[in-house]
């Protein structure tokens, strides 16, 4: 009845009748099958054993003892009912007491919940729901808040479709409450937000901000602040940054006016990205306010969110160290949130730059990893995530046939959820792939057209140094030189601009090579600019570029 193992003050819960108690001789004679230790504590040495002695007592003998034997431990921690919340629900469960029961759960959950310990929140959540269901009295608005956290939980440990089923229930609970409904709808929206489905997600979160209109109050306008932040996000998941900019700032107001903290670090951080992301990252200065806010607020999985975007733009402007540092501070936070699919996306970010070094093995080995757990939970974004850098390490192993297999794999994933912004790097990427293989007449036509189409999308301003450069190589490879340099010398004119170290000095190297084809000298220092960069940076290798077209496969 007490569990594989128990302490001696429990016995009178089973044995209330101080003469049926075992003493000393009974317990040396079935020591074989439990021990006891000098402090008083029991322990069955098989499970087997204690199983097949549970199973021998009758249904009514076992209800009747798990029920005493809460009762004991309730009389042991009073008034501190709390600390004994998980042991009591599983006692209460078993006796049939449901009113305790579901109580008793609710409080364990909650617990669990609290110190990320979420698949035994998950359980408890779910033993308080099915308790819950024999107590007629049990207000139908407290078990759609069991539901809503059963999603919670669900949520952060990747079971995204199980999540939905937990929101749906609840929400349809409390009908008639706007703001509830609302708040429901938008965690509905996350689930398709986190396989990469963003104009399904944008449905749901356009469903609660129509559900709140005309609503008054500050419950209401917390709830909207909320919904206006997500809307943000996903304009900004699909590359729509100037919309994403818009939406954050009305979000920002939003949040300020009702004081909602979450909200407002939300639409700080997304701001940052979005500026950034549109070239204007003079004008992005709020992500330490948004860390701040988290971090005040204790939400783990917002500071990692927050680090690891840090670290992004760390990384943009050369500052390789402090991103791996923030990349690796974001990785903790999540794994402290028990969110293994959210820490594979910083894992992902170490795996880039390790990438960009040269260190080609440790980068795969990370890639590989968060590509299994983004599988595990069906998470399609980080999946096309995962497969687009595995197509960059291919291409700079020299093994093109997997770089383009992977690389057109991304693209058809990212353009399948419209992320276009991501649909646009797995292309650019494609290019490069082709540059790397001495195809420059096949990256030509296609890196011009994305050059084309950032200019005409208000893309991400910060592809440009790296199009250019790709597009310089390829027009080297046809032998026009002229445009060649006038490609080179505009990316590297975006290259400082936008403080891309990397791509600065790989564009100095190209100018360096493309001053030996013209036979004209390289003017001074800008190969020793180059190479203090890289050694800067920690760059062991370069991709190799051929100079030439790679001559056509001959048929036999």
């Amino acid at each position: 009845m007490l569990g594989a193992t128990f302490t001696e003050g429990l016995l009178p819960a089973v044995f209330p009748d101080e003469s049926d108690r075992p003493d000393d001789l009974v317990w040396a004679g079935i020591a074989e099958f439990i021990g006891k230790d000098p402090g008083g504590t029991f322990e069955f040495r098989h499970a087997l054993i204690r199983d097949a002695a549970y199973e021998g007592l009758s249904y009514r003998l076992r209800r009747d003892l798990h029920a005493r034997v809460a009762e004991t431990i309730e009389r042991a921690v009073y008034p501190n009912l709390e600390e004994a919340a998980e042991v009591l629900a599983l006692h209460y469960f078993a006796a049939r007491r449901y009113d305790a029961a579901w109580l008793q759960a609710r409080i364990a959950a909650s617990r669990a919940q609290a110190i990320h310990a979420n698949a035994e929140a998950v359980a408890f959540y779910e033993r308080a729901i099915e308790a819950a269901r024999h107590v007629p009295d049990v207000p139908t608005a407290a078990v759609s808040e069991l539901y809503e956290s059963l999603g919670d939980v669900r949520e952060r440990l990747g079971e995204y479709a199980r999540a939905g089923t937990a929101y749906r229930a609840a929400r349809k609970l409390v009908p008639g409450d706007p703001v509830a409904e609302a708040r429901l709808l938008l965690k509905q929206g996350w689930i398709p937000d986190r396989s990469g489905r963003f104009t399904e997600a944008l449905r749901w979160i356009g469903r609660g901000l129509r559900r709140l209109e005309g609503v008054t109050g500050q419950a209401a306008a917390r709830q909207r602040a909320q919904l206006t932040v997500w809307y943000a996000a996903e304009r900004q998941a699909q590359g729509r940054h100037a919309e994403a900019i818009r939406w954050c700032r009305r979000a920002v107001a939003e949040a300020e006016a009702a004081g909602e903290r979450d909200a407002l670090a939300h639409a700080y951080y997304l701001l940052d990205w979005a500026l950034v992301d549109v070239g204007k990252s003079e004008e992005a200065g709020y992500s330490e306010a948004a860390l701040s806010i988290y971090e005040e607020l204790g939400d783990l999985s917002g500071q990692a969110t927050v680090l690891n975007n840090m670290a992004g733009f760390a990384y943009l402007r050369g500052r390789w160290p402090e991103a791996m540092e923030r990349y690796r501070r974001a990785r903790e936070a999540s794994t402290k949130a028990g969110d293994s699919v959210n820490a594979a996306v910083p894992a992902a970010g170490i795996a880039e730059i390790l990438l960009e070094q040269g260190r080609l093995e440790e980068a795969e080995a990370l890639l590989r990893e968060a590509l299994r757990v983004w599988r595990a939970a069906g998470h399609w974004w980080g999946i096309a995530y995962a497969t687009l850098n595995l197509g960059r390490v291919a291409a700079r192993a020299g093994d093109a046939d997997r770089a383009r297999s992977l690389l057109e794999e991304a693209r058809d994933g990212f353009l399948r959820g419209g992320a276009a912004s991501f649909a646009l790097e797995s292309d650019a990427r494609l290019a490069e792939a082709w540059v790397l293989d001495g195809r420059g007449d096949e990256a030509l036509p296609r890196v011009t057209e994305l050059l084309e189409r950032e200019v005409s999308e208000g893309g991400s301003a910060t592809h440009g140094p790296f199009l250019q450069r790709i597009r310089g190589h390829a027009l080297m490879q046809l032998r026009d030189l002229t445009g060649a340099r006038e490609a080179l010398e505009e990316s590297l004119r975006l290259g400082r601009s936008g403080t891309a170290a990397h791509e600065v000095a790989l564009t100095l190297l190209a100018l360096a090579d493309l001053a030996s084809l013209e036979e004209r000298p390289l003017p001074a220092g800008v190969e020793a600019e180059a190479r203090e960069t890289l050694h800067s940076l920690g760059i062991v290798s370069v991709p190799h570029v051929p100079r030439t077209l790679r001559s056509p496969s001959v048929s036999v």
